[in-house]
Formats: C-alpha cells, structure tokens, sequence
C-alpha cells in the first residue's frame, strides 16, 4: 500500500490528467467483472496515457478568464440515484455564459436517475390511499436533502447553481463548488444578472437557465451601442376581421403575380373600438435588429462571411431571442426589444447560438392544406406523391436509386458512395435489401400519417 500511495502523491504532482484517466479505465474494466492486478494496470495505464494529447478540464481557463481558442471544454459529470453518487469521466460540452463566468474545473454536470440508470418520475398514479405522501417522504429522504445542502466529493462541496430548460427535462443540474477565489454557486448566480424581481419559481428557473445555454461563440459588445436598458416596444395589434376575396381563386392568383386584388371587408380601423374582444398579437416577439456594419463583423468573427446569415439565434445580459440585420440601421447598434429582456443584467458579451441558414423542408398537412387554400390543386401534391413512391419502388431494382434512398434516409453513418463505387450491389445483398425494405416501410407509414 506504501508503494501505491508514493505512485500517486508523485503522478498526481506530474500528470493529474492522466492518472484520473487511468482510474477510469480501472473503474470500466472491474465494473465489467474483469479480475485485475490494481497496480500493475494504475502504472501500465499511466505511461500510456501521459504521452498523449487530451482536452483537460481546464483548457484555456488562465487568470480568471476562458480562451477563445476552444469552444468546447471537458467537463465532470456523475450520476445521482437514491442509493449512491455514480462519477463519470469528464464530458465535452459546448461553453456558455455560465461556464465563461466560473472555473470550470469546478463545475459538475448532474443526472438524476433510477437505481438501475432508468429516469425516474414523480408519478401522481394513486396505487394505495397514502401513495402521495410515501412518495414525498422518498422524494424528501434520497433526492430533496442532498440537492439542497450539496454533493460532497473528496473536500469539495457542489452546491446547486441552475439547469437550462433542455436540461431540466433530461433531469440534469448544474453543481460549482468554491474555487481557487472562494467564488461559490450563490455568487455565479448574482453575477449572471438581477433575478429579485422574478418570483414565480418556474419563471425564476427558466430565466436563470438562459446563462445555461450552449453557444457556437461569442463577441463582445458594449451595452453603449444598445438599448438593452430601455429596449424598443414592440409591434402588437390584430384584427377580429378576416380578409375575403371576391371570388378566391382568381384573386389568390392576382395576388402571387403581385397584381392589386380588390377585398370585401377592408382592415378595420385600429383606433375603432371592436366588438369583440382579444389579446393583441405581437407581431416582433423575441426578434430584435442588428446594423450592417456589426453584423459584418460577427460574420468575419464565425467565418461565415460567404453566408451573410440575416438572422442569429442569441443571448445577451438579460435579452433572448433572434437578431435580424437591418440595413437601416447606422454604425454599430443593436436594437433590443420590450419581449426580448427577461432580467437585467451588465454582461457585454453576444452570445450566438445558432444561424439561419438553408434547412430540408418537406411537406405536411397543415402546409398541403395552407397551399390548397391559396390555390394550388390537389392533382399537384397527388402526382408528387405518386412520384416518391416510384421512387422508393425503384431503389428495390437499381443500384443507382437504391444508393440514393439509402443515403438520404438511413441514420447509420456509413459511406455508401464508396460502396456504390465498389460495385456492392445494394439490391443483391441481403443486408442492404434487408434495409432498403424497412427504410420503404418507414416511408410508407409517414406518408399515412
């Protein structure tokens, strides 16, 4: 035992790392009901693991700051269950706001399960006259008191911080524990922003979820050049009268050929007080601008220049929601609006989630019925779908269709070009028929729904 205790006082002063990998290599390899000699594997594993080049916990996180060079960081997790605290080797996660404004090698990822790794549910099925308080008394025994005062892991406590909403339903939480500077959990959430004001808890956790979401980057802007303290209101209104055509048809084919189209019933006057009543639409909810110039320079930042996307999924200091560019706009500004601010906060950097950019559509219901209201014949949607069919027939029979249909709709990660090139026949081979037949069957049944 001197031996191996000498072993890691030493490594874990060289390669912390690559010890901490090589324990959980050990921990697989028992959990898998293999007999092995402990010390032997601890040194054969740590020689072969410290050579190599591996993401750590705490890459690009110097002087209280996080580097811009990654924008993934490997981060511990575990499991929670009602019988023991399951640890996990770190896991590659996007950054966000809130692993920006922390250590991250004192955050943890934690999952809530079952005993045998299942989610677990709070039930509301009575099975007996005091289920419900039973399942309280569970609930408050296993999960409530160790959530509430933390997880204690070696000489750390994890304290509870927030959950983003996707989070949330994967029972997942986010723990820090007090770093290097004594920051702890209850100041990370003073810093993400002003929550005083929220007092609905399921409002409270959504708003401190949104420093939780995961991001491509981020650039940052100062709040001088936006109106983030007094954001625009935002277009609402609505009308109780549809508009009506005089004879639909022809008038719908005037109207996408851009010609004027006489109505029936005229757009009520919104100074008129209405008959009846109902909740204005707000036409702007959750969308923002963004200048030209600004956003060119959040295009040369992500690399997506030849894109030029004209809107961007974002959050900033207490603002979510979506940045259209309007050329409109001079210099570089942002124009927030009143649905877009969810809490104050004096956080300057733009964090981008997510750009528009060309997405697969395929028809539905609801778009075939939108299309046949505004003219379009059934005989159309008829023939495209007779066409798909004699398609999905076809790749039974030729090789060339049948690369294509697998190609498109099968989720393997597969190259089936280079088997094209190869001369596999997809429709001589039991394996591949055997696929191209459920993939038609798949098709068929949403095609039916």
């Amino acid at each position: 035992m001197d031996a191996i205790k000498s072993f890691l006082q030493e490594k874990c002063k060289q390669k912390p790392n690559a010890l901490c990998r090589a324990f959980y290599y050990i921990f697989e390899v028992i959990s898998n009901g293999n007999v092995i000699n402990f010390f032997e594997c601890l040194k054969y594993l740590y020689e072969l693991l410290q050579n190599e080049e591996a993401f750590v916990v705490t890459e690009g996180f110097s002087n209280g700051k996080i580097s811009e060079v990654s924008q993934m960081l490997l981060i511990k997790r575990a499991i929670f269950t009602p019988t023991h605290l399951c640890l996990l080797p770190p896991q590659p996660i996007l950054k966000s706001r809130a692993l920006r404004d922390c250590n991250p090698n004192y955050s943890l990822r934690i999952s809530i399960k079952d005993i045998n790794m299942d989610s677990i549910s709070y039930s509301t099925k009575s099975y007996s006259s005091n289920s419900m308080e039973l399942q309280k008394k569970f609930f408050n025994k296993y999960y409530k008191s160790t959530l509430l005062n933390g997880l204690h892991i070696g000489k750390r406590n994890y304290k509870y911080v927030g959950s983003s909403s996707s989070q949330l339903k994967s029972h997942g939480l986010w723990f820090y524990a007090k770093d290097s500077e004594n920051k702890t959990a209850n100041d990370l959430r003073k810093q993400f922003g002003s929550f005083e004001k929220i007092c609905n808890v399921p409002k409270y956790m959504a708003r401190m979820g949104q420093t939780f979401s995961q991001s491509l980057g981020y650039i940052e802007i100062p709040q001088e050049w936006t109106n983030v303290k007094s954001p625009d209101p935002d277009i609402e209104g609505g009308i109780t009268i549809y508009l009506t055509f005089s004879n639909s048809k022809s008038d719908v084919k005037k109207l996408l050929k851009g010609e004027d189209v006489e109505m029936q019933d005229a757009m009520p006057d919104p100074c008129k007080p209405q008959s009846e009543n109902f909740e204005p639409y707000t036409f702007s909810d959750g969308v923002g601008r963004i200048s030209k110039e600004l956003a060119e320079e959040i295009y040369k930042k992500f690399d997506v220049e030849d894109q030029k996307p004209s809107a961007m999924q974002i959050r900033y200091a207490g603002c979510k929601g979506m940045l259209v560019m309007d050329p409109r706009l001079e210099g570089k500004t942002i124009k927030f609006r009143k649905s877009m601010k969810k809490f104050d906060s004096d956080h300057t950097y733009l964090e981008i989630l997510k750009f528009s950019e060309k997405r697969a559509c395929f028809l539905n219901r609801p778009l075939i019925t939108i299309l046949e209201q505004l003219g379009i014949s059934k005989e159309i949607f008829l023939k495209l779908q007779k066409e798909m069919v004699q398609k999905h027939i076809s790749s039974m029979f030729h090789e060339w269709d049948a690369y294509h249909f697998l190609n498109r709709h099968a989720l393997l990660r597969i190259d089936f070009l280079h088997i094209y090139t190869a001369e596999i026949h997809f429709t001589e081979d039991p394996l591949f028929r055997s696929m191209i037949y459920a993939l038609f069957q798949k098709q068929l049944d949403l095609l039916k729904e």
